[in-house]
């Protein structure tokens, strides 16, 4: 694993109190090869009777799914990764048992064989795929896909239990991928899952069902990639600091809270996308000459030649000399204008967003608010997905496909 720190400011005027920003990457190592960890895949799937409805290229979205979730198919690696499909409507069904990939056609003919049902119950299939027992060294992922309400029994009983389960992933280290397609879904609902389930789970809209297929082989693609796994990043703010704003940015933009003076992070495994965080601290000098350390970072995680720790300073010059003070470093400058971006949109003010990424010279995003800012529901959830997943793409180490 690589670590890039970049500071707003390495040099700052001496004063009282002062904000100092942070930028922390990590990034895979570019000498080593992927540690080639076993893949486990577990897919819930919707065939509730609004799935019947039609989709992109003619197709309805039932069968636009199957047709993706086949073609992603041809990335698993038979004799090493494990592949496990459930479907739901108002009851679940085991269309794929927990099996090691051999026989890619005989799972196609499996998956070919769905139809669509009733209403939508996702607690249960979700319940089985996380009680699928854990194999030895492997990548987990849950991927959950959804075009409706939670309504049996009951909306708000059927929340209830998705969310212990959300939680219940985070306990076995287990991320969810969550997709949502069309308008009748509960998009707040499908984000606090992924928000409670935590390790780099995340929710995204997806305007063509058949889109699926490129999400899918993405997810497999970046697993593929990890080199480390079981990663644990805690930035401790060192007195009198004190840690204002936190957030990451694989596999999207995220708000990580802050625990008195410190802040935590851990996913599954570092891939080819890296990962980001931006940290705002304030510091209270008491005018201060000299070096100041503002906070300590450590991160821990489990190389394929074992568990290794890493720890280094974060730490600024304050100095009355003009010609030391150091010009706001870019990347950082910009990061903190994509995200204030970001967090307008999902406010939804637009004007403001497209403002802030026009500022950091963001024309691709700026012109997405602007096209799809104004217009329906289905073009605005995706606008919020390719803002929390797009706009920082910059500062990872790969963009992650759409």
């Amino acid at each position: 694993m690589q670590f890039e720190l970049r500071l707003g400011q390495q040099y700052l005027p001496i004063t009282e109190e002062a904000e100092v920003t942070f930028l922390l990457r990590l990034l895979r190592d570019s000498q080593k090869q992927a540690a080639e960890f076993p893949i486990d895949i577990r897919q819930v799937l919707d065939r509730s009777g609004s799935m019947s409805e039609p989709a992109d290229g003619g197709l309805t979205k039932i069968e636009a799914l199957k047709a993706a979730v086949k073609q992603s198919l041809e990335l698993l690696r038979q004799g090493k990764d494990r592949l496990c499909i459930v479907v739901f409507d108002d009851e679940m069904q085991v269309i794929l048992d927990p099996t090691v990939v051999s026989d890619i056609n005989a799972i196609k003919r499996l998956i070919g064989g769905i139809d669509t049902g009733n209403t939508t119950h996702l607690s249960s299939p979700l319940r089985y795929a996380i009680d699928v027992g854990p194999m030895k060294d492997a990548l987990p992922k849950i991927i959950i896909f959804t075009d409706g309400l939670v309504n049996t029994p009951s909306e708000d009983l059927e929340e209830k239990a998705c969310y212990d389960l959300a939680r219940q992933a985070n306990k076995m280290g287990t991320p969810l991928a969550i997709f949502g397609t069309g308008t009748a879904y509960n998009e707040r609902f499908l984000k606090r899952m992924a928000e409670l389930a935590g390790r780099g789970s995340y929710f995204e809209h997806v305007k063509q069902v058949g889109a699926m297929r490129l999400r899918l082989e993405d997810d497999l693609e970046n697993l593929k990639s990890v080199q480390d796994r079981d990663v644990r990043v805690i930035i401790q703010a060192e007195p009198p600091a004190e840690i204002l704003e936190a957030f990451k940015y694989v596999p999207q933009q995220q708000n990580l809270p802050v625990s008195g003076k410190a802040v935590q992070d851990e996913f599954p495994g570092l891939d080819i996308r890296g990962q980001a965080y931006l940290i705002k601290t304030k510091v209270r000098t008491g005018n201060a000459v000299g070096d100041f350390k503002v906070a300590v970072i450590t991160v821990n995680w489990q190389s394929p030649a074992g568990n290794v720790s890493k720890t280094f300073d974060v730490a600024v010059n304050f100095t009355s000399d003009e010609n030391l003070l150091s010009p706001i470093d870019k990347t950082v400058r910009n990061t903190v204008l994509n995200t204030a971006a970001v967090e307008a949109t999902l406010a939804g003010q637009f004007p403001r967003a497209q403002t802030l990424f026009e500022t950091s010279g963001n024309q691709d995003m700026a012109e997405k608010v602007k096209t799809l800012g104004n217009g329906d529901e289905d073009k605005k959830r995706t606008l919020r997905t390719a803002t929390v997943t797009d706009a920082n793409k910059g500062i990872t180490g790969k963009k992650g496909g759409k």
